[in-house]
């Protein structure tokens, strides 16, 4: 996955996964594919706004079973977060996942927020990084839609991204309502936090949290700082 605009959509998809990984492991998740249908799959991942419009294969029970067994689905990426029907969703299997283990209320809240934001990508209400960038050089004076980017709108396209990205330019129109988190995270951050590009609320959630016992600090530091008990 690439690297996001601002320091929120990159927090939010590194602690998603992060989470994501920490409930694969305690339930023991196989979110296996055939190889013909991942291909598929990777295929249609190139389309313009797929993560909107197209439907990928993804498994509908996530229990290990052999690979004759194991159902498969195309779905949107709003059912595969959100579930169907048929599919409970990787959304809700966290928010189980942090309710079983005790997680606290100010990491949940924060983990929460982030999932909330990922979903409003897949329903297509935020646009992505990539739609935003191709808005904004289609939009540009001096583009004549030809497919050809000039200078001038090239230029302007890493100011913008580059005014974003230090919050020096308002957020809305790439974040919505989560705007006004991205400048609060900013406005709060520790000055070593800065350093390294991360916000304040994702260094609290990323760090090794020794006060869950022996057991959890045994863990990579990734998976031992979502504030989640065992």
């Amino acid at each position: 996955m690439e690297v996001q605009m601002t320091d929120f959509e990159n927090a939010a998809f590194i602690s998603f996964i992060v989470l994501l990984a920490r409930v694969i492991l305690d339930q023991n998740l196989d979110l296996r594919i055939p190889m013909s249908k991942l291909e598929e799959n990777m295929s249609i991942a190139g389309r313009r706004s797929a993560y909107v419009h197209e439907k990928f294969w993804f498994r509908q029970n996530l229990a290990f079973m052999s690979a004759d067994e194991a159902k498969c689905q195309l779905m949107t990426c709003q059912e595969i977060l959100k579930g169907n029907s048929s599919f409970e969703g990787l959304v809700p299997l966290c928010k189980q996942y942090m309710c079983r283990n005790r997680c606290d209320h100010a990491t949940r809240q924060t983990l929460e927020r982030y999932m909330d934001f990922i979903v409003e990508r897949a329903t297509g209400n935020l646009p992505t990084d990539a739609s935003w960038m191709r808005d904004f050089v289609m939009s540009h004076p001096t583009y004549k839609h030809d497919g050809r980017v000039t200078q001038a709108a090239a230029h302007d396209l890493l100011v913008a991204a580059e005014a974003m990205g230090n919050d020096s330019e308002a957020c809305g129109e790439l974040l919505g309502s989560f705007a006004h988190v991205e400048a609060d995270v900013k406005q709060t951050a520790p000055a070593n936090s800065q350093k390294y590009g991360y916000p304040s609320l994702l260094t609290r959630i990323m760090s090794p949290d020794k006060k869950h016992g022996d057991h959890v600090d045994r863990m990579p530091a990734p998976l031992n700082g979502l504030g989640l008990r065992h």
